[in-house]
């Protein structure tokens, strides 16, 4: 399951899961997804594709690696961590095994 947190227009901030979306579009895009958050470093830029927003309040997410400076790089990372808490109010996004917390900022 990945995870992923930005802010809402109004005040507070919301858990976002791809387990559905990744999972249905098969494994190479959660293998691509996961790869993308453990390998990305602090500064690294990323490619992050919010799906459908379901009643819980979860979404589907994709992450790829991007060029920091590209049209694609939507996202920086700002820090790595394991729990989500650390990233406060900022986005965030969580690999599979739940052991690799990137804390984004938007590139724009």
């Amino acid at each position: 399951m990945f995870a992923i947190s930005r802010p809402r227009l109004a005040a507070g901030v919301f858990a976002a899961t791809a387990a559905a979306a990744v999972l249905g579009a098969g494994l190479a895009s959660a293998d691509t997804t996961s790869n993308a958050i453990v390998n990305a470093q602090v500064g690294s830029c990323l490619n992050v594709q919010f799906g459908a927003t379901q009643s819980d309040g979860n979404s589907s997410v994709t992450v790829e690696p991007a060029s920091c400076g590209s049209s694609a790089a939507n996202y920086q990372v700002v820090s790595r961590t394991t729990n989500s808490a650390a990233c406060g109010d900022q986005a965030w996004v969580e690999n599979q095994d739940h052991n690799v917390v990137l804390c984004l900022d938007p590139t724009s």
